[in-house]
């Protein structure tokens, strides 16, 4: 498991906060050398983005799609999962080597 901190900008709402996490952690996961990788959120409109596989046309679908060029491209596995946040509960990337 791994973290890294970081300012966004130029994000107006939750889906393009969470969509550029995403991209870093990503971007993170590579450098680590990660085959397999798994990021769980709670965002669940970011997983079904990410899950389509019709085009998107959202203000986001450049990222989007830059994303799941990422995922399949630098991991043998890559794989986004919803995970419903209780109270108190911390979500984050997990990967499995």
């Amino acid at each position: 498991m791994a973290a890294r901190a970081g300012r966004v900008d130029h994000v107006a709402d939750a889906f393009s906060t969470d969509l550029r996490a995403m991209e870093k952690a990503m971007d993170l996961a590579a450098e680590l050398g990660v085959v397999r990788l798994m990021i769980e959120t709670d965002t669940l409109l970011v997983v079904q983005a990410l899950n389509r596989r019709a085009p998107d046309c959202s203000k986001e679908a450049h990222v989007i799609e830059d994303v799941k060029v990422q995922a399949s491209l630098w991991f043998s596995s890559c794989v986004f999962v919803h995970w419903k946040k209780l109270k108190g509960q911390q979500i984050g990337v997990f990967t499995k080597c």
